[in-house]
């Protein structure tokens, strides 16, 4: 049995005067999936006087103060309002017995993380002899007030905490660890993207350099424990201990696989509304993480068991037992469990010749056809020659992550396209080698894979004429691509997506393209533009009176008209 010293006891039991509340009633007596409760008090710094706590008034650097948002051991957050760029950001103010010039140095090397999935940081200096960061101010609140609000599905509060784990991933590229993991040190913008804030605690690995990161693939440095408010030797503990790892406790050293098991504890804690380990005080959640097995998920959450066995191996003890990467991790949390179903294309299956115009005619007709006409209905949307003319123009925005994301989006527009080949092909030869669905279902199915080819033109369409600003909402525009597993779930397409009468087929199909557009384009952050076709796609659609198409389109409208504030215009819709 693992046993503190007793140095790091009386850290430990110094952090806090009170004891960590308990999170009652356990989950098995849960018949949905709850939200985790509030984070533990930080341990570091416990006991040691700051070096000034005194609220800032006027001015830091250039950008005026306006209000503090919160405080802590760490420092304090300000709202601010920057007058040369004209617009308002939060400034973190940091405190600590690091030298400021330390403290700089990495808070510079945050500043070099660019990723979609990290909060900005737009400015870094230092004010009355202490260091600040002004950061982007976003007002979706925090990842933990999200999973507070109400239950969610597994799912849903998987791909939140996959999105989030990339923006880690892209700091451990550039050789920083967070080292205080938690959900609520992720933030949401408006349109509920994750971003990883508050490196507060984090460590700069001493190998890294300035420049650009290297890929996601290449091996972490390793790096000094606590090294931005607890020296390597000073006996200290940095971190919220309800998150940390048995590496943290023990005082040896930290990685990219301390990070890991912190998201693994909190990811875990989402989904089962507790927590892997027990213990209520600082001194017994030590113990408890150094010395038990992580509990089992509960069997009643409705996961797949790829969920729990990808968990489990990011809360080993054992640093050397975890995922290589948190991009390891992510790829077997973000993997659908459908692509498992058919073989692996070739790497030539996209390529065909014909293009979008040729799916509106195999809707009738796949029946009779072949079953190998998958690459010709991508023909364009996503190819070769479509993938490299969408990374060329990502990276002539010079974005410092444009490289990062074009990569990233190919690889998940291969998968994307592979997933949807394999099952085009397995929908036509079910019904027509196999004889083991009926035509009715094929077209159902067939529908559906239509309607996500769709999807995928009108996102493929935007990125090869991204801007910057596109190419920010990159990864997202990728990921809110339909799930292609709703296209094999028969009921639920016999329930909600019924087909419309053949005469008006061709007409709800250009609608459909049209507002496959509205939702890239609402996606992408263009709210204008997706609210215009919204509303051209429901006036189209209206003439048709098919309801499932009209009902969808008038919630769309309400959305967006929400999202530019048009409150009055939503609510007449709604009296519709």
């Amino acid at each position: 049995m693992a046993e503190l010293s007793s140095s790091q006891r009386d850290a430990l039991a110094a952090s806090t005067d009170e004891t960590l509340r308990a999170r009652p009633p356990e989950a098995s007596e849960r018949p949905t999936v709850a939200a985790p409760s509030e984070a533990a008090t930080r341990v570091a710094g416990a006991g040691a006087p700051p070096r000034s706590s005194a609220p800032l008034e006027g001015r830091i650097g250039r950008h005026h103060i306006l209000g503090v948002l919160g405080s802590g051991g760490m420092g304090a957050v300000y709202d601010a309002y920057d007058p040369e760029l004209d617009r308002r950001l939060a400034i973190k103010v940091l405190l600590g017995e690091v030298e400021p010039e330390q403290l700089l140095a990495e808070a510079q090397a945050m500043a070099r993380v660019s990723h979609p999935n990290v909060v900005p940081v737009y400015d870094v200096g230092t004010h009355q002899g202490r260091v600040y960061m002004a950061m982007e101010r976003l007002e979706g609140g925090t990842l933990a007030s999200w999973l507070a609000a109400e239950s969610r599905p597994w799912s849903e509060i998987v791909a939140r905490f996959v999105a989030a784990g990339r923006g880690l991933a892209a700091a451990h590229a550039t050789g920083l660890i967070h080292l205080d993991f938690k959900p609520e040190n992720v933030l949401l913008d408006l349109e509920g993207r994750p971003r990883v804030v508050d490196f507060g605690i984090a460590q700069l690995s001493r190998e890294a350099k300035p420049g650009p990161p290297p890929s996601s693939s290449a091996s972490l440095p390793t790096g000094q424990r606590g090294s931005l408010l607890a020296g390597p030797t000073d006996g200290r503990i940095a971190g919220t201990p309800a998150y940390m790892a048995p590496e943290q406790f023990s005082g040896t050293v930290t990685d990219a696989r301390t990070d890991q098991f912190a998201f693994c504890v909190a990811l875990y804690e989402a989904l089962a509304g507790r927590r892997p380990f027990g213990g209520t005080t600082v001194v017994e959640m030590a113990t408890a993480t150094l010395n038990d097995e992580a509990a089992p998920l509960p069997t009643n959450l409705g996961m797949p068991r790829w969920v729990a066995r990808a968990l489990a191996r990011g809360l080993a003890k054992d640093p050397a037992e975890r995922f290589a990467s948190m991009d390891a991790l992510l790829a077997e949390l973000d993997r659908d469990p459908h692509r498992t179903r058919k073989r692996v294309m070739a790497a030539g299956a996209l390529l065909g010749a014909a293009g979008l115009a040729g799916g509106l005619a195999t809707w009738g007709t796949q029946r009779a056809a072949s079953c190998s006409g998958a690459a010709a209905q991508l023909e364009g949307i996503w190819d070769p020659d479509r993938a490299a003319q969408i990374a060329t123009q990502i990276e002539s925005t010079k974005l410092p992550y444009a490289a990062d994301t074009a990569a990233r989006v190919r690889t998940r527009l291969d998968a994307y396209a592979t997933q949807w080949s394999a099952s085009y092909e397995d929908n036509c030869e079910a019904t027509n080698l196999r004889k083991e669905q009926s035509s009715e279902a094929m077209d159902l199915r067939l529908a559906c894979l239509q309607r996500a080819r769709l999807s995928l033109q009108a996102s493929s369409d935007l990125l090869a004429e991204a801007d910057a600003a596109v190419v920010e909402r990159a990864i997202d525009m990728v990921d809110a691509l339909p799930a292609l597993a709703r296209c094999e779930d028969l009921e639920g397409l016999t329930r909600d997506e019924p087909l419309p009468a053949p005469e008006i087929r061709e007409q709800v199909f250009e609608v459909r393209s049209i507002l496959a557009r509205a939702h890239a384009n609402a996606t992408a952050g263009r709210f204008v533009e997706s609210e215009a076709l919204t509303r051209a796609a429901l006036e189209m659609a209206e003439p048709l009176d098919f309801c499932p198409l009209t009902a969808g389109l008038t919630a769309d409208l309400g959305s967006a008209q929400l999202r530019l504030k048009h409150h009055d215009e939503a609510l007449e819709l709604a009296d519709r």
